[in-house]
């Protein structure tokens, strides 16, 4: 198994193991938020990226956001576009609106070949009470490998 297998496949271990946990804790997912790639620096060690972001609740009307990721670990990729895509699991079915705007923290990892994909696990928003768990690998579309501690940021627009 390559590096790059190994590393997309520990991203979607921590991943099915968030999920567990939300079930366990009674979050419920709350509907879906998709972010697009609109500007990247990477300094191998530091990246950050800026996203538009839009949030599809299960009720309600759909929401914008822009959100702004910061790495902090090995980022040896050159990315032409990345696209995210999480289920959005909070304590309870209604989330206000703009009530995902906060901070986020987590891991991620990342590998692409041209197509390529990743897994992004968060944990944030309003009290810490929001997790975002990846529905499918992040779509990308580039070259190399990364792994490492996230922050992302979400305001509403």
């Amino acid at each position: 198994m390559t590096f790059t297998k190994i590393l997309i496949a520990g991203a979607f271990a921590a991943a099915t193991s968030v999920t567990a946990a939300l079930a366990s804790e009674g979050k419920v997912e709350v509907g879906v938020l998709t972010c697009h790639q609109t500007d990247r620096t990477n300094l191998v060690v530091f990246s950050e990226a800026e996203y538009d972001c839009t949030f599809k609740p299960t009720k309600g009307a759909v929401e914008t956001y822009t959100g702004k990721v910061q790495k902090v670990g090995i980022d040896l990729t050159i990315k032409k576009a990345e696209t995210l895509k999480w289920g959005v699991f909070a304590p309870s079915t209604g989330v206000a609106a703009g009530g995902l705007a906060g901070g986020y923290g987590g891991v991620s990892a990342d590998a692409a070949l041209g197509v390529g994909g990743g897994a992004h696990v968060l944990v944030g928003g309003f009290e810490h009470s929001i997790a975002l768990q990846p529905i499918a690998l992040s779509g990308e579309e580039g070259v190399g490998v990364a792994a490492g501690i996230e922050g992302f940021k979400l305001e509403a627009k």
